[in-house]
């Protein structure tokens, strides 16, 4: 790591900046959940690097009062046990342009330091303290800190006014940079290291737990208890944070380093959802050749966390949410991914960290694709690869619709097509920072591949023990910035334990941005036996000129093939030498790429050919995306006996969008009933079966149809048209049997007739399916396999005939659906189901029936689940969106003119972190109009106001606001009114009369 790059982070860490923390302790008190405050103390020791600067200057949040700010604080700000004077100097505004536009509030940011994202304190050095070059000042403040905004008090209270056990605090990152001087006086930049001490004083009945190692604990005489702990290890302040509560704890048998805490309900269920974690640490610690960085870990659950995790320093946090019991074990997986990650990003992250903000993507990425390698490990090669297909897919449609994702742009060209800035954490988009981190893993995925596993993980082994030999407290505090990674280090790294460069990679994909788009065509020349090869590349937004090195993976009947060939321009052509003859059998035996000997039945094939099916990069070593011409025959084979995943699922794709054959309902049955197949590819295959049958509806299909399958696989041995009860067994068989049953009910739901209308045949089988549910003898839950039923009777459902809803004249369908979802309703009310799941399948369902005019629209229905007193909050977040859904489909009627607006500001008023962000991030992933929508004109309706305009661009520009949450009102900002200034504005304001909610 000793480049030219890191000879300049040397300089930069040393001289950027003309004061720097060394140290840190932190006293916190006089906690008061009610007014949600307590007490901070703290003493920095800095390094002054500029001996001419008589003002030191720390960042400062809204929330903390000074001693003169708040005479009950009782001391003053000492340097060197001296008096000092001091004044905050408020955040700087930013002069917002006129009219909402994001292309100009992006202008007038534009040269905004993040720093000045919150109020400074400016403190006077006096006079007789030396801040010479070297010198180290001893800086003392205390302050008062009143309801921050990066600090959540869960307040419950028992019916006397106490508070109840279950009343906690913690804090949380409601910002992409470091947002910790809202709750503390402090350097607040990531590249500000530092050693911390944290003393909390807290009342006896609670516990304390903070970043670091627990050192010891001290009783006091007057009811609090002081937790003492300690950092040892360099760390800006945004890896510091705590959290206080009635904890129950729990040490895991394997790893007595490792604590977990949660809140007193929860034990129980906390100890099984954690049972296989210590495999995690053995894993990650074999794999990276290293031991867990940090003497000791916690993990502690906590109520409304608005992430999927938080981590700090040898601390994470967790939502209670994804705990579950020994009866479900259909959140097992996402929840194990979850608990991974934030383990995973102890090490990069935590420990290992970024050198700037715009290096965040590779740490979170390095940390994210170890996770996959557990889920390898842990879960399969099969959940791997299509965990890899998956993100591939989301980064290609994401630049496809908003532009390139440039990691690290060299000039505001690179990233003209973002309507935000990467660069800047006040500007970048939730959204885009999310796709960065994924295509961010795609590349550590691409460095992993080429140059394979063994030396991959020497070159992270290389960055953590760099960092340890240079992060102890007895180490020189100017090597402290080698604790740091950078998109260069990495790769001087790289080159330094393995001799290879890849200046081609860093080029194309980090440097530049977009991905490739391969056009292929072929065809086989019978005279010259060779491929005749084209492959095209058309330039389009999000797309990039891909030149290098392709592979084609050719299956020929005498054996797979692989050629590699060299692109360089937008249309290439190249010849592929055949090497198998022409067949004189009907049935062959063939070795495919795996080297896998199958018999192929050739009875549909041309005699003549002798190419099967090819494949385009089949490894996914590029960022891509493709499109192969080639017949339908050759998917079909495909799909039957090729054996990667990825190839299957995009077979599929293709039956999706071409006109199907009986043939290929046939293929995709056998798909379906091969239990060797991965299980998301025979979920594909389900909805291609149903895709296939409703554009065939018309014809006389003899195989098998869908509901027949699903009886022969589940249904009673004794009454095959009676679903059997429910009995899972945790053998791979019986899970992957279960993992396909839910998706089974929807695609049967999908399918229609010529007239639009599910077949009421199918209605009727997914009600008998709800009807007979037997779970009596299950070990396990059945509670989303029940709300599987219920998005199925929902998916039946289509567009009413009548003008206006008749109650009295239900079509048969309907009726079913309306009984089955009240009933089931009922039930949910009386004996709630894990995470209310079936609730929220139930009020989907019935927003459907509004939706689609079978019963009339009310509003007032689903604001009654809104409640945060009486609801769960994912029933909460689906009631608003169901709300939004409504609106979106009756936005031309008047009466839904304020609704929106209305829901808006509902949601921001709400105190839930955890509610605010993830609906303000469905919003805008599913608004209720899009300025690019090419079949509506925005500006034509009538819940298109300006007043709602103008309250979202409020929310996006209003300093007082979290940064993230203003960062999301931008993301929805750009998909209901683009980057320029609103089309509603360049007209004269609609008046619209005010109508009662319906």
């Amino acid at each position: 790591m000793e480049s030219a790059d890191s000879k300049t982070a040397m300089v930069e860490y040393l001289d950027q900046r003309p004061f720097r923390s060394v140290a840190q302790t932190i006293d916190i008190e006089n906690f008061d959940f009610d007014n949600r405050s307590f007490t901070v103390r703290t003493t920095l020791y800095v390094l002054s690097r500029n001996s001419h600067l008589r003002v030191l200057t720390l960042q400062l949040g809204k929330s903390a009062r000074l001693p003169n700010e708040d005479p009950s604080i009782g001391s003053s700000i000492l340097i060197n046990n001296v008096p000092a004077t001091y004044e905050r100097r408020y955040m700087k505004k930013i002069e917002t342009p006129s009219g909402p536009s994001l292309d100009g509030y992006r202008n007038a940011v534009a040269g905004f330091d993040s720093a000045n994202d919150h109020d400074h304190l400016d403190i006077h050095i006096p006079e007789r303290v030396d801040s010479g070059i070297g010198a180290v000042l001893e800086v003392s403040i205390a302050a008062r800190v009143v309801k921050p905004r990066n600090v959540y008090f869960h307040v419950e209270h028992l019916p006397d006014g106490s508070l109840a056990p279950t009343t906690h605090c913690y804090t949380f990152k409601n910002s992409f940079g470091s947002n910790s001087s809202d709750w503390i006086p402090c350097f607040d930049d990531i590249t500000q290291h530092s050693l911390f001490e944290l003393n909390i004083r807290v009342p006896d009945t609670t516990v304390a737990q903070a970043s670091g190692e627990h050192n010891e604990t001290v009783d006091n005489n007057d009811g609090t208890t002081t937790y003492f702990f300690k950092v040892n290890t360099p760390t800006p302040i945004a890896n510091i944070g705590f959290t206080i509560g009635c904890f129950d704890h729990y040490t895991h048998s394997e790893i007595v380093d490792v604590m977990f805490l949660c809140p007193p309900p929860y034990l129980n269920i906390m100890k099984h959802t954690v049972a296989q974690i210590g495999r995690v640490f053995e894993f990650f610690e074999e794999l990276l050749s290293s031991r867990f960085p940090f003497p000791c870990f916690h993990m502690v659950f906590v109520y409304k966390l608005p992430d999927d995790y938080v981590s700090y320093t040898g601390l994470a946090l967790l939502p209670v949410d994804i705990l579950y019991n020994k009866k479900v074990i259909d959140v097992v997986l996402q929840t194990r991914k979850h608990i991974v990650h934030g383990i995973a990003s102890q090490f990069f992250g935590c420990f290992v960290q970024p050198m700037r903000y715009h290096d965040l993507w590779l740490t979170n990425a390095l940390a994210r694709f170890m996770t996959m390698l557990y889920v390898e490990r842990a879960f399969g090669y099969c959940e791997y690869t299509y965990e890899v297909h998956q993100l591939m897919k989301d980064v290609c449609e994401y630049e496809n619709r908003f532009g390139k994702i440039c990691l690290r742009p060299r000039s505001t060209a690179d990233i003209a097509d973002c309507y935000g800035n990467p660069m800047s954490p006040v500007l970048t988009s939730p959204r885009h920072f999310e796709m960065a981190i994924r295509k961010g893993i795609l590349i550590v995925r691409m460095v992993h591949n080429r140059l394979g596993k063994e030396p991959f993980m020497k070159v992270l082994h290389r960055l953590i023990n760099i960092a340890t030999h240079n992060g102890g407290p007895d180490k020189a505090r100017f090597n402290w910035y080698l604790m740091t990674v950078s998109a260069e280090s990495f790769f001087a790294s790289v080159t330094s334990v393995t001799g290879r460069e890849m200046p081609t990679l860093i080029e194309q994909w980090i440097h530049g941005g977009g991905h490739a788009h391969f056009d292929v065509r072929y065809m086989f020349n019978k005279r010259r036996n060779v491929i005749e090869l084209e492959v095209e590349q058309k330039p389009k937004l999000g797309r990039l000129l891909y030149t290098g090195p392709l592979t084609i993976s050719v299956q020929e009947t005498d054996g797979a093939y692989t050629h590699t060939i060299q692109i360089d321009k937008e249309l290439h052509h190249d010849d592929l030498p055949c090497h198998s003859k022409t067949r004189n059998k009907k049935k062959k035996k063939v070795m495919l790429s795996i080297g896998e000997e199958v018999e192929i039945d050739f009875g549909h094939f041309d005699a003549e050919a002798t190419i099967l099916w090819i494949r385009i990069d089949p490894e996914m070593c590029l960022i891509r995306e493709l499109q192969i011409q080639q017949a339908l025959i050759h998917y079909e084979y495909l799909l039957q006996y090729e054996r990667d995943l990825c190839a299957q699922l995009n077979a599929i794709e293709v039956f999706k969008t071409v006109s199907s054959t009986i043939t290929t309902i046939d293929v995709l049955n056998q798909c379906l009933l091969d239990d060797r197949i991965f299980f998301q590819v025979r979920v594909q295959a389900l909805n291609a079966i149903a895709s296939a049958r409703t554009k065939l509806c018309g014809s006389i299909i003899s195989s098998k149809g869908m509901i027949e399958i699903f009886q022969e696989f589940y249904g009673s041995k004794s009454v095959p048209s009676i679903v059997a009860s429910n009995n899972i067994v945790v053998l791979p068989r019986s899970l992957q049997k279960y993992a396909i049953q839910q998706p089974f009910a929807k695609a049967i739901a999908t399918v229609r007739e010529e007239s639009g209308r599910c077949p009421i045949e199918n209605v009727k089988f997914i009600n008998n399916l709800l009807f007979y549910n037997d779970n009596s003898t299950n070990r396990f839950s059945d509670d989303f396999l029940r709300a599987a039923y219920i998005d199925a009777l929902g998916l039946t459902l289509s567009q009413s005939e009548n003008h206006s809803p008749d109650m009295t004249k239900l079509p048969e369908a309907v009726d079913i659906v309306i009984t089955r979802i009240w009933r089931t309703a009922n039930e949910e009310m009386m004996k709630p189901t894990y995470r209310r799941v079936v609730q929220v399948a139930c009020l989907k369902v019935i927003c459907e029936l509004q939706r689609l005019g079978h019963i009339p629209v009310d509003l007032e229905f689903f604001w009654q689940y809104v409640d945060a007193e009486s609801n769960y909050k994912d029933v909460r977040v689906a009631a608003i969106m169901c709300i939004v859904k409504l609106i979106k489909a009756h936005g031309r009627m008047n009466w839904f003119v304020h609704e929106m607006h209305k829901t808006v500001r509902f949601i921001m008023q709400d105190p839930d972190p955890q509610f605010v962000c993830e609906v303000l991030k469905l919003l805008a992933e599913n608004p209720p109009f899009r300025f690019d929508d090419p079949d509506i004109k925005p500006k034509t309706l009538p819940i298109n106001s300006r007043e709602l305009c103008q309250t979202i661009w409020s929310y996006m520009v209003d300093s007082d606001i979290p940064p993230r949450i203003r960062l999301l009102h931008s993301d929805l900002f750009y998909v209901l009114y683009g980057r320029g200034v609103p089309e509603l504005y360049s007209e004269p304001q609609r008046t619209m009369p005010v109508f009662r909610s319906h």
